[in-house]
């Protein structure tokens, strides 16, 4: 007899988890995950500052930054001793892909942007 009383009590409890678990899925942080990579002359840049809105990171050896960031509109910004080699605003969205491809070229450092998600 015990046996319907047990059942009954896990899917009272899953009832009652249930809205609990999706409150905490909802306040979790939407993120977006956000690949930069920087090449002058076909080659790939070291330590130009990548900033987002709240993110600010520096390209590896191999001219790539990877973090997750917020996912609204942002600017990305690639910048070298406070001089900016490009800027665009980015919308981005909840678990997006993203990857941005900077290519330098000239004298002038003029950037190209490639973007894929």
């Amino acid at each position: 007899m015990n046996k319907p009383l047990v059942v009954l009590g896990f899917i009272l409890a899953g009832w009652v988890a249930s809205p609990l678990a999706a409150q905490t899925a909802s306040e979790a942080p939407e993120l977006a995950d956000l690949t930069v990579v920087v090449f002058e002359n076909g080659r790939p840049v070291p330590g130009l500052v990548v900033s987002l809105d709240e993110v600010v990171g520096r390209t590896a050896d191999t001219g790539l930054w990877q973090g997750q960031v917020p996912a609204r509109l942002q600017t990305l910004t690639v910048s070298e001793d406070e001089q900016v080699l490009a800027r665009l605003r980015l919308q981005l969205q909840r678990e997006e892909i993203i990857q941005v491809i900077v290519s330098l070229k000239g004298a002038d450092r003029q950037a190209y942007v490639s973007i894929e998600s």
